[in-house]
């Protein structure tokens, strides 16, 4: 997933490349994408290249058609472009378990943006197959915003680079599988408070909060608490299944998980 986030006009732009093993013959692949977002081209990977190909939309479902049939067992990589306003969470929802993204400003008036797509799927902000039984066994993600502000996913962080004089672009990697819905997307000039949990089953992995600067102090008197969290949950669910990646908690506008 390769996305640019405008926080002050309320948008994204992208493109979202599937990369998939055919578990049939194969002449057509269909996609969900929410119809507040514009399609602008569908594209399969050939020879490393990525060339149009025929497709249409019909409400919610994108259906791109193949030039030639894909062989039970076969690869194949799918790209979608596309841009708009996504599915927003204004008025009174602010403060419920709404879906959609939550386009708010920080005490210093900093944007701060999240979302949540817990209830109608994540293909209100990335086109997917948007169904639970269906996880990604990995996902490499590219965020662009403007500069100063620091974006926080699911994953791994694999570094951000500077893309324009006012733009950065954050890369994170998700190693392990996940649920569609789950991945999301916070971005705010976070500030990070950081260890390394060791657990009694032996192994290490990164521990990170975002938070926002104005409740750093706050933070740092939370966060030891946080750490008892996950010592209690490992004692008796057994150890945290994400580990290869980090355990993450943002300071979020909305309520979540």
């Amino acid at each position: 997933l390769y996305l640019e986030v405008f926080p002050e006009q309320k948008r994204i732009d992208g493109n979202l490349s599937m990369t998939a093993t055919a578990l049939e013959p194969l002449s057509q692949i269909v996609l969900h994408l929410d119809t507040l977002l514009q399609v602008s081209a569908v594209k399969q990977a050939v020879e490393g290249k990525h060339q149009p190909i025929a497709w249409q939309r019909q409400g919610g479902l994108i259906y791109a058609s193949l030039p030639a049939v894909l062989a039970k067992g076969e690869s194949f990589s799918v790209r979608v472009e596309y841009a708009g306003s996504p599915l927003a969470v204004d008025g009174m929802e602010r403060r419920t378990w709404a879906d959609g993204f939550f386009w708010e400003q920080t005490e210093s008036g900093a944007p701060w943006v999240g979302n949540v797509s817990v209830l109608n799927g994540a293909d209100i902000w990335w086109p997917c197959k948007d169904h639970p039984s269906d996880e990604a066994d990995s996902m490499a993600i590219s965020i662009t915003v403007p500069q100063g502000l620091t974006v926080a996913m699911n994953g791994q962080f694999r570094g951000k680079k500077k893309v324009s004089g006012t733009q950065e672009e954050h890369r994170w990697f998700l190693s392990t599988p996940v649920n569609n819905y789950a991945v999301s997307l916070n971005i705010a000039p976070y500030q990070t408070i950081d260890t390394v949990f060791v657990s009694e089953y032996g192994y290490e992995f990164p521990f990170t909060f975002w938070v926002l600067p104005e409740h750093y102090e706050k933070a740092q008197k939370q966060f030891p608490h946080l750490v008892m969290e996950m010592a209690f949950l490992e004692s008796y669910l057994g150890p945290y299944p994400f580990r290869k990646d980090k355990y993450g908690i943002a300071e979020t506008y909305y309520l979540g998980m």
